[in-house]
């Protein structure tokens, strides 16, 4: 029998019962939800005999609304749409169920975004992940974290695809696409200005690269919905960085797109990556969705790190912190430490910006304070800020 297609595979029921799901972390980007996907694909084709890996979506609230480039590329592709994480975890839990094994892919912690404790006893079975090892779930086998690395989806391919069979197989074709246009979203085409492409990026791009250039084009456009990859890519990058979607957005929904909380010495923070100036956050203000009530029960601050398009070509970031008023050792303090000359992310604040960030987002409300301004390390991700800013967290622990 040939082996399905990556339609075929996800357009399966979930068995009964559910033994094993691939999970994501709960910023659920594009890099997690393609990831998972193409792991539990992969792991059915190494063993078509096992119980399949059933990918879930760790979506937030908005659903894929706020994932724009995920959804352009479902509906370019004809993807079925993915299995919310939070209603079936809460469906199990209403149950008495046991959560099922996870394999986690981009994240190598439980996360989910759901509104009681996540599945935290369940048992993870591997991990495929490019952040820094919060050293959890030491029993997971393969436990593969590789720092640096621009794209989990990179990860995958060089240990699920690589060596790629030959003669070539078109039931490859749309996964191994798939994996090549996140990895391509991830590291901005593999640029050299993001400062994110590793040796395994590249190892991604020419390897999926070349095996694609093996089929004939009819086949190739009968796979990827007469695009190309670069199409693909292009048609990504435009639905993530549409203006008008961003500007859209009440500020809850701006912080959901791309979210994930790091903790240190007692304190959490969260941190938001958006794709619009910090000047134009407010909408519905802070107090909607719950974020103001989040901020200073299970939150210690909020910090937005944005990237704004100029309109000549270049970009600029900027930043804005959120905490309650007489917080000592958080992330307005974190943000004072990174200022000035020999800060890692050259951040500077701006009054003016601060009191328009201020006013847009919590409007009247007392209590607050509020940093904002200019980062200059235009490399300075989120993926930098995190080590840094857990590292400050630490330190407060033990002044």
């Amino acid at each position: 029998m040939p082996p399905p297609t990556l339609r075929a595979f996800l357009s399966l029921p979930p068995p009964s019962p559910l033994l094993s799901c691939a999970l994501g972390n709960s910023a659920s980007d594009l890099d997690s939800l393609i990831s998972a996907v193409c792991l539990s694909f992969g792991l059915h084709l190494r063993d078509p005999d096992a119980p399949p890996v059933t990918p879930l979506a760790n979506l937030p609230p908005g659903g894929l609304r706020l994932r724009p480039d995920y959804a352009y590329l479902a509906a370019k592709l004809g993807l079925p749409p993915p299995l919310d994480a939070g209603p079936f975890f809460r469906q199990l839990a209403d149950a008495s169920l046991p959560p099922p094994s996870l394999h986690l892919v981009d994240g190598n912690t439980v996360t989910t975004n759901l509104p009681f404790p996540p599945p935290h006893a369940a048992r993870v079975l591997s991990i495929h992940d490019h952040h820094a090892d919060a050293g959890e779930h030491l029993r997971a086998s393969p436990r593969v974290v590789v720092v640096p690395c621009g794209s989990t989806c990179s990860l995958l391919h060089c240990r699920l695809f690589s060596p790629l069979p030959s003669p070539p197989a078109p039931h490859l074709i749309l996964p191994l696409a798939l994996l090549l246009v996140t990895a391509m979203v991830d590291t901005s085409n593999f640029s050299d200005a993001a400062g994110k492409t590793t040796a395994l990026d590249l190892r991604c791009r020419d390897e999926v690269r070349a095996y694609l250039a093996s089929f004939p084009a009819a086949t190739l456009a009968e796979e990827l919905g007469g695009s190309s990859v670069d199409e693909l890519y292009e048609g990504c990058v435009a639905a993530r960085f549409e203006r008008g979607f961003w500007e859209g957005l009440s500020f809850p929904e701006l912080v959901e797109m791309d979210y994930k909380a790091f903790g240190g010495g007692g304190k959490k923070a969260g941190v938001a990556s958006v794709l619009l100036p910090v000047g134009m956050l407010g909408r519905d203000g802070m107090e909607a969705g719950e974020w103001g009530g989040r901020i200073g029960k299970e939150l210690d601050g909020l910090v937005v790190m944005a990237v704004v398009k100029e309109e000549g070509g270049g970009a600029r970031r900027e930043f804005a912190a959120f905490e309650r008023e007489g917080v000592e050792g958080g992330v307005g303090d974190f943000v004072a430490a990174q200022s000035g000359g020999g800060a890692e992310l050259e951040l500077e604040r701006d009054a003016a910006l601060e009191e328009r960030v201020r006013k847009g987002v919590l409007g009247d409300e007392k209590g607050w304070r509020v940093v904002a301004g200019r980062q200059h390390n235009m490399k300075g991700s989120r993926k930098i800020l995190a080590p840094l800013l857990v590292e400050f967290l630490e330190a407060g622990k033990d002044a």
